[in-house]
């Protein structure tokens, strides 16, 4: 059986774009835990600070701004359900 050319050029063209959205998801969630392994990094670096009581305790680590996992355009990430 044979597809009309316009359907096979429809058919490649949808299946381009899925590719595309799902590498768009990929690099977003690896940028995503790449984010958050730093932050939990920078959460376990000790700087020793005398407390009041004269012992020794972690100081609060600054964070930089959160970001947002929202998807951008079309090809964003698709709704949890």
């Amino acid at each position: 059986m044979f597809f009309h050319p316009d359907t096979m050029l429809m058919m490649a063209n949808e299946h381009r774009r899925e590719l595309i959205a799902e590498a768009d998801r990929f690099r977003l969630l690896k940028a995503a835990l790449r984010t958050r392994r730093e932050n939990l990094r920078q959460d376990k670096e000790v700087v020793s600070v005398q407390s009041a009581s004269g012992r020794e305790r972690p100081a609060p680590a600054a964070r930089p701004a959160a970001g947002t996992l929202a998807g951008c355009g079309s090809r964003g990430v698709a709704p949890a359900r």
